[in-house]
């Protein structure tokens, strides 16, 4: 594995820190502060070290990211749900034979998706703000 992917990889862990906060009910008001956060600042240290494949790296960041917070939530489901009771009560509300485990298995892959999309575009503005060449050959 070369620097870069390490880089990705490392930068992705946060996402089991703001799972093991959620899960703690440490984030339930603040969560999109923290992802927000994030982005900024992940989206800002890709741009300035990644030249090439800066979009595939960013993405796979952002999806690491998205997957390992909710992998958390998943395998601590019943802390997670003493510990939210917002999600609690809506979790109780799914459609009869959907169970929150699965529920939160098919949320966590779209927002990984979408996570990493927003961290591919974040990554790809900062470096294009920061001067470097992003040509759509980089994608």
């Amino acid at each position: 594995m070369d620097a870069k992917s390490n880089l990705t990889i490392t930068l992705s862990l946060f996402g089991l820190m703001a799972g093991i906060l959620n899960v703690n009910g440490i984030l339930t008001n603040y969560q999109w502060v923290f992802w927000l956060a994030f982005y900024v600042f992940v989206g800002l240290i890709l741009a300035k070290r990644i030249n090439k494949k800066l979009f595939i790296h960013a993405f796979a960041c952002g999806f690491l990211f998205a997957a390992f917070f909710y992998i958390i939530e998943i395998l601590s489901l019943p802390i997670f749900l003493e510990n939210n009771p917002a999600e609690r009560e809506m979790l109780t509300h799914l459609p009869d034979g959907l169970s929150p485990r699965a529920y939160l298995i098919s949320v966590g892959m779209i927002t990984a998706v979408i996570s990493g999309v927003i961290m591919g575009l974040v990554t790809m503005g900062f470096a294009r703000f920061l001067g470097k060449n992003t040509p759509a050959r980089s994608i």
